[in-house]
């Protein structure tokens, strides 16, 4: 009779109840407790502390890390080092090909099984090396040191030795004593004179020459092969570094080269 009365309910509709099951599930898995509501918000915590560290190191590096910007600096430099040091190898291999082409003599050479004319030996000779420490100068041209150091590489050849005017300090002559002990004083040595010519045979770095050389200090070391002790020095102001022989001096050694005096070629193989 009630029913009859009031009606019967009307059947919820199909979305009505798809909409009615995500709400309960929702409800039911979205509450504190529940296995999906800790495993989203851990991953919204995650999210937000993840932000956190990486604003605070950020902010760390811009302001309190200076060792970031010192590496990159110190990179920046050693780049710049580099490139330097290219391009002076470039310019040095310049200067040799130029030097080759403009003493090249083609009847100047070695006869078969004959030593080399010490006047052909300076006909590829135009640059001067300067040498500022006068008893190493002569240690040289003596055979008593046969590495030149330098942070650059001399190209290989022939070249002119000079020495400076500069005296040798109390530490550098304690090494020529060791390896030269009956050297002559350096007082007694001509300075500011082109003393003769060496042969840089090859480039080496310490660690390739002979361990406890005295002389193999580098960075480049010089191998010298050969050297020729003019019979009388040669005045001239010289340079840094390789500079070009002036051609008054050039005639000089090559009259003492060519002259009845002429002296002999050391060899140091």
């Amino acid at each position: 009779m009630a029913q009859q009365i009031e009606g019967s309910a009307a059947k919820p509709s199909f979305f009505s109840r798809v909409g009615t099951s995500i709400a309960t599930t929702a409800r039911s898995n979205f509450r504190p407790g529940a296995g999906l509501y800790s495993l989203c918000f851990g991953a919204a915590a995650g999210v937000a502390i993840s932000g956190f560290v990486y604003v605070g190191r950020t902010m760390q590096v811009m302001l309190f890390d200076h060792e970031y910007y010192k590496l990159q600096s110190r990179k920046r430099y050693y780049e710049k080092q580099l490139i330097f040091t290219r391009e002076q190898e470039e310019t040095q291999a310049a200067h040799y090909l130029g030097a080759m082409a403009a003493e090249y003599d083609p009847a100047a050479t070695r006869m078969p099984f004959k030593p080399l004319e010490p006047s052909t030996a300076f006909e590829g000779c135009l640059f001067g090396t300067a040498v500022y420490l006068d008893q190493q100068v002569f240690a040289i041209v003596r055979g008593k040191k046969l590495l030149e150091n330098r942070g650059w590489r001399i190209p290989l050849g022939w070249h002119a030795i000079h020495a400076g005017s500069q005296l040798i300090n109390d530490e550098r002559a304690e090494r020529t004593r060791q390896a030269w002990p009956d050297a002559p004083r350096e007082s007694d040595l001509p300075h500011g004179a082109v003393i003769g010519l060496f042969h840089i045979k090859e480039h080496r770095r310490p660690n390739q020459c002979k361990d406890g050389y005295i002389w193999a200090r580098g960075p480049v070391c010089h191998v010298i092969s050969k050297a020729i002790e003019l019979p009388r020095p040669v005045r001239c102001s010289g340079g840094s570094g390789l500079w070009t022989l002036p051609g008054d001096v050039r005639e000089e050694i090559r009259a003492q080269m060519r002259g009845p005096e002429a002296p002999e070629v050391r060899q140091f193989d």
